[in-house]
């Protein structure tokens, strides 16, 4: 297991500088006492000095605020709003991502030009620049940001509600929206419309997992589910020949597994079914309604902004049989959880049983529950699970340093 280990680092002198700033004289300090003797040794020559003091000074002071003026007009006609800004760091991380896999040949390095070529691409439906969009996602960070903004700015209320609400609004009638209420550069359109398709799905997906987590276990309905379980984790094991406390072996409270379905209703199951191959089903089942809840208090934002890496190969397709394919990241994540969760209960010395369940997990939730809002999934102690397919990883890799 990696453990995470911080080292506080020795702390600067700052006593020592504060001395030596104070005995050591400086250029500017030995210049005004030579300047302020000559005021009575030589009068001619101090009135001379002086003024050319007090020029240079000026001067010095002028092309600071010129300097500072324009800078500051600048960023205030190309970054007006913490929205641009978001919107800029966007653009920003794809046109390095672009160069660092050779998308663009730019012989002069030309920032603008790559921005063009960025903000043009997107103005027609090619499928071709589809692909190569999946290929180079937006950094969750980013998405995470806009969709932070975009929740609680006050204009943009409206924007809001349609995010949330109707799944068929078009993404880019929204951003021209923006864009005039915001006043912000169309040259960000192209990034601002894929924030809001993957603000749009996260929602869809929030929507999605809330109305599977209150659908009810039906027995005509659901059975051949629980088969289906069963022959992932017993593969020699008959369904109908399977003994009362079969259930229990597997790690069901009782003989009948749907009784441990009520928190996280079908969602549950769903859960189990797709992380099939790990054989303890009550821990799975309260990592799964522990995400509905911190699905609801919109604390998994970071893991629902990601791109759907779910492609059309058998493998995925027999996974997410049956179940719908929005809920494929938050499953991922379930699963992930459950995994770290394993290594906790494993580590606990002495090995508790059962009964202890309730108290160690939730030590465990208050250790992972703080990554989870700014997308990690670990604690101090744990362990860290990261995703080199991430857009993030070598950010979080950074941070985490196994």
């Amino acid at each position: 297991m990696s453990t995470t280990t911080f080292r506080p680092s020795a702390c600067p002198s700052y006593w020592t500088l504060f001395l030596f700033h104070l005995t050591t004289p400086s250029i500017p300090d030995a210049w005004r006492n030579w300047l302020s003797a000559q005021e009575y040794s030589s009068p001619r020559i101090y009135a001379v000095m002086l003024t050319v003091h007090r020029s240079i000074k000026a001067i010095y002071g002028l092309v600071i605020w010129l300097i500072r003026f324009r800078s500051a007009t600048y960023h205030h006609s190309q970054n007006s709003s913490e929205l641009s800004r978001a919107l800029n760091d966007g653009l920003d991380h794809q046109i390095r991502n672009a160069r660092a896999r050779k998308m663009y040949r730019d012989d002069e390095d030309s920032n603008e030009e790559t921005r063009a070529l960025l903000a043009s691409s997107s103005n027609g439906n090619d499928p071709q620049q589809d692909t190569e969009n999946q290929e180079h996602p937006l950094s969750n960070l980013v998405v995470w940001r806009v969709a932070w903004i975009i929740n609680h700015s006050k204009q943009l209320q409206t924007t809001k509600l349609a995010l949330t609400s109707d799944d068929s609004t078009d993404p880019k009638e929204l951003t021209e929206a923006i864009v005039a209420i915001k006043n912000i550069n169309p040259i960000f359109s192209t990034t601002l419309v894929e924030c809001l398709k993957r603000i749009q799905s996260a929602s869809n997906t929030r929507l999605i997992i809330e109305e599977r987590s209150k659908l009810a276990y039906k027995t005509e309905l659901h059975r051949d589910k629980f088969k289906e379980l069963l022959q992932l984790l017993k593969p020699d094991q008959d369904y109908d020949t399977l003994p009362p406390k079969g259930w229990q072996e597997i790690g069901f409270q009782g003989t009948d597994p749907s009784t441990d379905l009520r928190g996280a209703g079908l969602l549950g199951l769903d859960a189990l079914i797709v992380f099939g191959r790990y054989p303890w089903a009550l821990a799975s089942i309260n990592i799964t309604w522990w995400c509905v809840r911190l699905s609801k208090d919109r604390q998994l934002d970071y893991f629902l902004l990601i791109q759907s890496s779910c492609k059309s190969d058998d493998r995925q397709e027999s996974l997410m049989k049956d179940i719908p394919i929005e809920l494929y990241e938050f499953l991922i994540l379930q699963s992930r959880l459950t995994l770290l969760f394993h290594r906790f209960w494993m580590d606990l010395k002495p090995r508790p049983s059962v009964m202890d369940f309730e108290i160690k997990f939730k030590i465990f939730q208050k250790r992972v529950q703080l990554g989870l809002r700014k997308g990690f999934i670990g604690g101090i102690g744990l362990g860290w699970i990261l995703d080199p397919s991430s857009p993030d990883f070598t950010h979080q890799q950074t941070i985490v340093k196994f």
